[in-house]
């Protein structure tokens, strides 16, 4: 290999470097704004009041089962969490479903 195909391969990967050094910039700050963002919407939830409405531990009565439902077991009022999501949301249409298992209202 002479010189000149040296000096070439020494560019080449300079400039890649720069490329590479300016992709993982980029995908760092991207990651920070989704972080920032991810911060500031449980920060605001934080200021809220925090209603809960179910958790696991609690069974909802007026949940009914759907008959036609292959997930739903209406001999034993089981209600899938499909149908459980729909019930719920018609009567508090505001309602998060948390990590924590729990229905939550932010007021």
């Amino acid at each position: 290999m002479n010189k000149a195909q040296k000096q070439i391969i020494k560019q080449w990967r300079e400039v890649n470097n720069q490329y590479m050094d300016n992709k993982r910039y980029e995908e760092k700050a991207h990651l920070q704004d989704n972080n920032k963002a991810r911060i500031y919407e449980e920060k605001k939830k934080q200021n809220k009041q925090k209603k809960i409405i179910a958790d696991r531990y609690t069974t909802i009565r007026t949940l009914k089962p759907i008959k036609d439902c292959k997930s739903c077991d209406f001999h034993n009022n089981y209600t899938c969490f499909d149908h459980e999501d729909e019930q719920i949301k018609e009567v508090y249409p505001n309602v998060h479903y948390t990590d924590d298992l729990e229905w939550v209202v932010y007021e």
